[in-house]
């Protein structure tokens, strides 16, 4: 990429996560009034054990309806934002074609282009593999899909406190909290990976709009992913591939929580530096370091942004980031704990005996089921369970 893709890359990303937070804040009343009459309803349980779990498997269709007004107000919020971040997808897709030289037949893209194929987008949307608007629409009355991976988020609480014999105040009381947290997450990741995928159709409906230019102008195809521990191994050995066609990548979102995208670029650029983000148990010192600690494969972190520069002459690649990171960022990469820090010891020692850090990192990876590696990694389980990140 050159330097103000990369520019316009950074800044899709930052928008992207700030409309994902504002989807969330969109969300959180309705949230908050529907656990508020889930704990009401928890605190009416007698404190009978066996009297207790059968009056709860009794309440549960009771669940079911409270929850239902926060599911509708889900995919209303959905279908009001994914089109905002849409447009500012469109208008910076224009810019990267620009960037590298090409006529742009559509110019400035016209909102009300954009805006016009909004329920095209919306209803091709996907999650998990799954359209996103099948997570929250109901079938002959019965509930959502949302809405039952959300009772069953209430049900596992309950149904564990029950089982180890605690007091109905006992549960009650950390049922919000619980809940608050799983739900949030649940929510932040389905808005998260809804706008990538969301937005990807924007760019390809640009491209499509202008492959012509592009084509005669000899430019390709170029996968790109963050440059920090969270990248999961099926996208990192990707970054910086170039392919002659777009569909000779996995099409993007990979994954639930996924941030990679792929980019078109003039392979005649010259290299540019990169920007990466390390992991820390201590607080570091110096320029970039973040006040504010990470949640990393379940590990609070510190973080701190590093230049990564380029080698021979052409763009890093994750595997250059990895290569010259320290080990804690490198553990977190390969999944975190002892596990973790057995693989990242397993890279250092390829590199040290002279394999290249791609070469390295490809063979560490395809030792692991890549389909399974980027869901469970990511907090993501293929049923639609409480995802976490």
């Amino acid at each position: 990429m050159n330097s103000e893709q990369l520019r316009l890359f950074i800044s899709g990303a930052f928008g992207s996560e700030a409309e994902a937070r504002q989807i969330m804040k969109l969300l959180k009343p309705g949230l908050a009034r529907a656990l508020a009459r889930v704990r009401e309803i928890v605190d009416e349980l007698p404190d009978e054990s066996l009297t207790r779990q059968r009056v709860w498997r009794q309440l549960l269709p009771e669940i079911e309806r409270v929850m239902a007004p926060y599911n509708d107000q889900f995919i209303q919020a959905l279908s009001n934002e994914l089109p905002k971040d849409g447009l500012r997808a469109a208008e910076e897709t224009v810019g990267q074609l620009k960037s590298v030289g090409v006529p742009v037949l559509a110019g400035d893209l016209a909102p009300s282009l954009v805006m016009a194929d909004s329920t095209k987008f919306l209803l091709k949307t996907k999650v998990n593999e799954r359209r996103l608007i099948d997570f929250f629409l109901t079938e002959d009355g019965a509930p959502s899909p949302f809405v039952k991976a959300n009772r069953r988020m209430i049900d596992q609480i309950v149904t564990g406190g029950i089982i180890n014999g605690e007091e109905t105040k006992v549960i009650a009381a950390k049922l919000i909290p619980q809940l608050t947290k799983k739900m949030s997450s649940q929510a932040l990741a389905i808005a998260r990976t809804a706008i990538q995928d969301y937005n990807r159709q924007v760019k390809e409906a640009v491209w499509a709009d202008n492959r012509d230019s592009f084509e005669a102008a000899g430019l390709k195809y170029e996968w790109v992913a963050a440059l920090d521990s969270r990248t999961c191994p099926t996208c990192a050995p990707l970054d910086g591939d170039v392919k002659d066609k777009e569909t000779d990548f996995p099409k993007t979102p990979v994954h639930v929580n996924c941030r990679c995208q792929v980019v078109l670029i003039d392979p005649d650029d010259r290299g540019r530096i990169r920007y990466g983000q390390q992991a820390y148990d201590q607080q570091p010192t110096g320029d970039g370091v973040y006040k504010t600690k990470k949640r990393v494969k379940g590990e609070e972190l510190f973080r701190k942004n590093v230049e990564v520069a380029t080698v021979e002459g052409k763009s890093p690649k994750y595997a250059d980031f990895l290569a010259n990171s320290n080990r804690t960022t490198q553990a977190m990469f390969f999944g975190g704990g002892n596990p973790g820090a057995v693989r990242a010891e397993r890279f250092r020692a390829k590199i040290a005996k002279g394999e290249s850090p791609r070469d390295a990192l490809k063979n560490l990876t395809n030792l692991v089921n890549p389909e399974k590696k980027a869901n469970t990694e990511q907090g993501v389980e293929r049923r639609f369970k409480p995802v976490t990140d």
